[in-house]
């Protein structure tokens, strides 16, 4: 035995794991109602707009009075976009070491499978959620969504056609000293209050917009500690990426300004490193409150059909249609005996609405 070398010992800590987790903040503003969960192919909206007209008068009683115009309405039908995704754990897999455990620890292949489903499920919702975050960061920005397929390219677009007015580009670059930031965002109110008949109570900005906002000196004066009355930023962390900055006075009206900072990864970039923010770092979003009186902004889900679901053995625990939270899926657990994989899929088909298309707008700083 001389000379023999034993291999010092190892003490195995505790795992660690790192989450990301996407809690949604704008697609908040979009709601799922129980009647908005279908099963159907498709969606369809009927839409009658109000107007402002006076009621006129007559000179003689004798004569007719005025005559209602009925208010027409249109209908709208709108397909939402597939979501599948997929994962599969093979035999071999069974070899490897389970993350957070030592090589010496073992756990039974069928809880073994299961963990897997689990950590698979809880990624794909994840993955969901930043889609239907995406879907609502562009609409709000835009009016329109176009979202990608796997390799990067436009796998579906929709245009809810809204009017160019709701998304203005600001006269003057706001670092310059002679504007005035609030002109712009009071404008773009007034223009929502009158096409949509909302009043704008959130203003979500962009970080460079930001930027340009608080380094104004118009926007010093109006925080300057004698003019308590003007607003009050006291940054609060109300979501992990979105910070109720506190209220501001513009002209009669307070807003609830916000600063969103969630990312995304580049759908286009093909080695997944390129984040891009929710929020254009240029852009102002301006909204009302949700919920409030003429604000309709929906997201409903249709129901993705299923002949199998899950295999027995696993019904109990992975059932053919999931419910979490406001969101719906059709979900499968199945074995691929050829291959000897276990294949879980999640499935689902949600989509952004803005139906009052005139209840917002954005301004874009970038000139």
């Amino acid at each position: 035995m001389d000379g023999l070398q034993y291999p010092k010992r190892v003490a195995f800590l505790e795992a660690y794991k790192q989450v990301s987790v996407t809690r949604p903040f704008l697609s908040n503003w979009f709601r799922t109602r129980p009647q908005d969960i279908v099963d159907a192919e498709s969606v369809e909206i009927e839409v009658k707009r109000g107007d402002m007209r006076i009621a006129p008068v007559v000179s003689e009683t004798s004569q007719a009075g005025g005559k209602i115009k009925r208010s027409q309405y249109t209908s709208k039908k709108m397909t939402p976009p597939t979501i599948i995704m997929s994962s599969d754990v093979a035999a071999t897999d069974l070899e490897y070491k389970e993350f957070g455990k030592t090589q010496y620890e073992q756990t039974s292949a069928e809880m073994r499978l299961m963990n897997e489903v689990g950590e698979s499920t809880n990624e794909s919702d994840q993955q969901v959620i930043r889609n239907i975050e995406y879907q609502a960061s562009q609409i709000l920005q835009t009016g329109k969504a176009s979202l990608h397929d796997a390799d990067g390219k436009v796998g579906y677009d929709i245009d809810y056609k809204p009017k160019a007015t709701h998304f203005p580009t600001v006269g003057a670059d706001w670092a310059d000293p002679s504007t005035n930031p609030d002109d712009d965002i009071a404008s773009l109110s007034r223009v929502i209050k009158a096409d949509g008949k909302v009043v704008v109570k959130h203003i979500i900005f962009g970080k460079n917009a930001l930027k340009k906002y608080m380094d104004n000196p118009k926007t010093k004066e109006k925080f300057d500690n004698r003019r308590i009355e003007s607003g009050a930023f006291k940054p609060e962390e109300v979501f992990p990426d979105a910070t109720c900055l506190g209220e501001l006075l513009i002209g009669t009206t307070y807003y609830v300004a916000w600063q969103y900072d969630a990312l995304y990864i580049d759908p286009k970039d093909p080695d997944g490193k390129k984040l891009l923010p929710f929020v254009d770092d240029n852009r102002v979003i301006l909204l009302p409150e949700q919920g409030g009186l003429n604000v309709d902004f929906r997201m409903p889900w249709c129901r993705v059909p299923t002949v199998t679901g899950s295999e027995d053995r696993f019904k109990h625990l992975f059932p053919a249609q999931m419910k979490l939270d406001n969101r719906q899926y059709t979900f499968r657990v199945y074995a691929d005996y050829k291959a000897d994989k276990l294949v879980s899929e999640l499935k689902a088909r949600p989509l952004c609405i803005p139906v009052s298309i005139d209840a917002f707008g954005c301004l874009d700083t970038d000139i």
